[in-house]
């Protein structure tokens, strides 16, 4: 089932019900890692102990939490939300995934972006609760663009109705 909510009045939220229609949106955003091991299915390409792999991993930059990396890839625009060190335990924090959500919706007014397709950034890997992501968003939804048309990605039939739950809230 679909749901719809607005944010003020002018930030409506769909919820969809399966990651794969991500690709039918003119812009998405994925979370990724410091090291970037993640892949967007959210799972992880870790090095193997080879030279040369171990030599990329190690001469690659190392990204900042809460930056926002944009690829333009036609025929959509794809953000990395970089909201994971997988190295701390738990990988990320409200603040981490607050930050790169306002970075996000700086990047979308940046860009003239009035829809995007996205999961629930952070909640991966052991990161935030649903309730403690919902925050995040929250705060972060104070920075976004005007008229902006968020559909918001969650296979799992519970978690939609818990997240859209606490977002009507």
């Amino acid at each position: 089932m679909t749901r719809s909510l607005y944010i003020g009045q002018s930030i409506r939220i769909e919820s969809l019900d399966v990651a794969p229609h991500l690709t039918s949106f003119p812009a998405i955003a994925l979370a990724e890692d410091r090291y970037r091991v993640m892949n967007p299915d959210m799972s992880l390409s870790l090095p193997t102990e080879s030279a040369e792999d171990l030599y990329r991993v190690a001469e690659q930059e190392v990204w900042s939490l809460g930056d926002v990396v944009v690829k333009r890839r036609r025929p959509r625009w794809e953000f990395d939300v970089v909201i994971y060190d997988l190295d701390r335990k738990p990988p990320t924090s409200v603040g981490v995934v607050k930050t790169g959500l306002i970075a996000l919706m700086d990047s979308l007014a940046r860009h003239r972006i009035e829809a995007l397709a996205m999961p629930a950034l952070g909640m991966a890997h052991g990161g935030l609760s649903i309730s403690d992501w919902v925050n995040a968003f929250r705060l972060a939804m104070e920075h976004a663009p005007l008229g902006l048309h968020l559909h918001l990605a969650e296979p799992d039939d519970v978690a939609r109705e818990e997240l859209f739950d606490l977002l009507a809230g």
